[in-house]
């Protein structure tokens, strides 16, 4: 078989794996399947280049191997004793370069992988290996980071639906809908089991931070605490509302551990989050705000470690918005920006600080969709279309040119153009988007457009 169109995989790979078949989809490596169209869906665990005659020394299974040839060309016979090689270290498929040593894959190579069922790529001259690997470790930090997105995101959930006192059928229901097949609490452990061919595992950092969520729901409350943190609570609303001053706070905080004369670190978290991350934070006044009429609440910290506030909110996977510190005086005025930092955290999935309020990923991620998606459509759409449409690269060329804060020589040496090479795609850019580059205003509004266009479907 040749081209790029193999058949449908007939079973999901795991979250975040890439195979074969991945790889021949993507456009911009323009890779070609010469052998073996029914071993493509083997997962590529890692890119390794080499022009050993055996490499095996230096394969653990699972690797796509790269070769110009250089060792084999000159004696063909070789080619099926070095795909035997790569077979008996499990690697899943071959890569060849042509252009370098050979204008053309080998036809010994080609016989050799069509006879032993191993795939074999035909890389272009004009691709490089290394964007291949690059290629690979970008799939393995999206797909890491989406994992903790997501367990981020459930746990928000589930504690919602703890503060709204859902059961524990609900909330494994919950996790069920979310993640697919059968899932069992039993003893303080998750269990999953698939229900379908198609079900793909959960990771282990999923069923770990969503069985910690639900172990806290198998256990009742302590009444007393529960008390306490509702009067801490009332009383800092009180404080923020300017109905009462924040030295009243003080023996609440020393009887928590707090040093109410040195600074104090305002954190907010989901409703009943405290019962999560309490013992991690240490000494900490935890105060249980209630939210508007129909909406969850929210639990506050006050304590006087912002370090351990976000290792405690990153270890027990809680969203988290932390304010700046401040004395004692300051707390009513903080707890807005903790509030809003935890809005912003449950929007990315990571605990949010009052720094990234002010920062410009902060503020876009605070935005509704519907702001953003007029600056997608209308500056990062066009050029997307042009670049499927004409082989063109102006969206990478976009990219670099706002990484390279608007420099015309910086760009062009990071994408090893000439500088009027330069010129006449962002003056195509421009024609196309009616917003000029160069110009620091339409370069802001392509920079919003190109945020929104990379994270379209993800929020």
């Amino acid at each position: 078989m040749t081209g790029n169109t193999p058949a449908a995989p007939a079973r999901t790979a795991p979250v975040g794996a890439v195979t074969v078949r991945d790889l021949l989809a993507v456009p911009a490596l323009g890779l070609r399947l010469l052998a073996a169209d029914d071993a493509i869906d083997a997962v590529v665990r890692w890119a390794h280049p080499t022009e050993l005659v055996d490499p095996r020394p230096y394969l653990q299974g699972g690797e796509l191997v790269l070769t110009v040839g250089t060792s084999l060309v000159e004696d063909p016979a070789q080619w099926g004793a070095f795909v035997d090689r790569l077979l008996d270290a499990r690697a899943c498929a071959v890569g060849y370069g042509v252009g370098d040593v050979t204008e053309q894959v080998p036809e010994d190579l080609v016989t050799a992988c069509r006879e032993r069922r191993l795939p074999l790529l035909e890389v272009p001259a004009t691709v490089p290996f290394q964007a291949i690997t690059e290629l690979l470790a970008d799939r393995r930090a999206e797909a890491r980071t989406a994992v903790e997105r997501q367990v981020h995101q459930l746990s928000a959930q589930l504690l919602d639906a703890m503060a709204a006192d859902r059961s524990l059928e609900e909330l494994l229901a919950i996790v069920t809908s979310e993640i697919g097949g059968q899932l069992a609490y039993r003893n303080g452990v998750l269990g999953w089991e698939p229900s379908r061919d198609s079900d793909v595992p959960p990771s282990s950092s999923m069923l770990r931070h969503v069985g910690s969520v639900l172990a806290v729901r198998r256990h009742e409350e302590d009444l007393a605490l529960a008390h306490r943190r509702a009067e801490a609570g009332r009383l800092l609303r009180w404080v923020a509302e300017g109905k009462a001053d924040p030295e009243s706070l003080r023996e609440a905080l020393s009887a928590a551990g707090v040093d109410a004369d040195g600074r104090v670190v305002v954190a907010a978290w989901p409703q009943r989050a405290a019962l999560l991350v309490a013992d991690a934070l240490g000494d900490a006044l935890f105060a249980d705000l209630p939210g508007a009429e129909g909406a969850t609440g929210t639990c506050l910290s006050l304590s006087g470690d912002g370090k351990a506030v976000l290792q405690a909110a990153v270890e027990s996977a809680v969203p988290c918005g932390v304010a700046a510190p401040c004395v004692l005086g300051e707390v009513g005025s903080a707890l807005p920006a903790a509030v809003a930092a935890l809005d912003l955290s449950r929007r990315r999935g990571a605990p949010a600080t009052h720094r990234d309020l002010v920062s410009f990923d902060g503020l876009l991620e605070q935005q509704p969709s519907d702001r953003l998606r007029p600056f997608a459509e209308t500056l990062l759409v066009p050029l997307a279309e042009h670049d499927r449409d004409h082989g063109t690269a102006l969206v990478p060329t976009l990219r670099a040119f706002l990484g390279g804060d608007g420099s015309i020589g910086r760009t062009a040496r990071d994408l090893h153009l000439h500088p009027n090479s330069l010129r006449h795609r962002l003056k195509r850019i421009g024609e196309l988007t009616g917003a000029d580059p160069r110009i620091f205003a339409d370069r802001v509004a392509l920079a919003v457009g190109l945020w929104a266009w990379e994270r379209r479907g993800r929020r």
